[in-house]
């Protein structure tokens, strides 16, 4: 693995490899050496592995860090004052602006928008699942304008629950339902997902099927955002 950081489990020889140390060092300083690791890679601990999730940036070297953190310094001014925005619009404008003014900055767009989002979460937790360092925030559908993204009016919240209950009937009890097979042993968790999609029709199909008449009957793009809310002590 030296080198090039991979999806998978990882041993502390391993990783200490590709950060360019000895085991023993990793070993020595293993939770400092963790939290640089959250700059380049998204990972879980199972006992005294690392599972690597999802790799952010595959090459270690020690600017890695702190261009993240440069990355991240920029997120919340970037995000629109409206709270609505997205990680692609606001990845897109730190990566211009990082790229013309700082001649050290050498990130690929794509890890641009990676640590965006990685961001993101740390700054105001995952969508739906409590707070980040400075608020919430939550996934919705938007329209997408010229000027940016904007909320839906209760008008269009009214056709695209129309059409919810259209093509996929009454999802929501039905996910309740999975639930409790999950619960009585009936329907294993891994299964719950692709069971659910099957009893509600959410194919890949149906779906954009869905979404195109959605962005028929309103006349503009819908695109998921993400709806900041940013806390007041800050």
């Amino acid at each position: 693995m030296a080198g090039v950081l991979t999806e998978g489990k990882k041993t502390n020889k391993e990783l200490a490899a590709w950060f360019g140390i000895t085991a023993n060092t990793f070993g020595a300083h293993k939770k400092r050496k963790l939290e640089e690791l959250k700059c380049f890679a998204n990972f879980h601990l199972e006992g005294t592995k690392v599972v690597i999730d999802e790799v952010l940036e595959p090459i270690y070297t020690k600017a890695g860090s702190v261009n993240y953190q440069k990355v991240k310094n920029e997120i919340d001014p970037t995000w629109s004052e409206t709270g609505l925005d997205t990680c692609s619009r606001v990845a897109q404008t730190i990566y211009e602006k990082l790229s013309q003014e700082d001649e050290d900055f050498n990130l690929r767009d794509r890890t641009v928008y990676d640590y965006t989002r990685k961001g993101r979460d740390e700054l105001y937790g995952k969508p739906f699942s409590g707070s980040g360092e400075i608020g919430t925030c939550e996934y919705i559908w938007c329209k997408r304008t010229e000027d940016g993204y904007e909320f839906l009016t209760d008008d269009e919240i009214a056709i695209r629950n129309k059409l919810i209950k259209k093509y996929f009937g009454d999802a929501t009890e039905k996910q309740l339902l999975v639930k409790q097979m999950v619960q009585d042993g009936e329907l294993k968790r891994e299964d719950a997902f692709d069971y659910l999609n099957e009893i509600t029709g959410m194919t890949d199909n149906k779906f954009l099927i869905f979404l195109k008449e959605l962005q028929d009957q309103i006349g503009c793009q819908i695109v998921k955002g993400t709806y900041v809310r940013r806390s007041a002590f800050n």
